[in-house]
């Protein structure tokens, strides 16, 4: 570590590195996966409620052969 960030790295004391913006996108990515395995979630709940009742679980005896 000291070839890289210089003569006053300690255990908590960077030296001279520092964390650039490639950490910050990183958590950014993490946020977005979260957020949007979220929202699919919830949308996707949401969507089956507005589907007609016909094609819902359990009337599916004859959905296939209607003309």
């Amino acid at each position: 570590m000291r070839a890289l960030c210089g003569d006053r790295v300690g255990s908590f004391q960077p030296g001279n590195c520092s964390v650039s913006w490639v950490f910050t996108l990183a958590l950014l990515g993490v946020l977005d996966a979260v957020i949007l395995a979220t929202l699919a979630f919830v949308l996707a709940n949401r969507q089956d409620a507005l589907l007609p009742p016909e094609t819902k679980e359990g009337n599916q005896r004859d959905a296939g052969m209607q003309t």
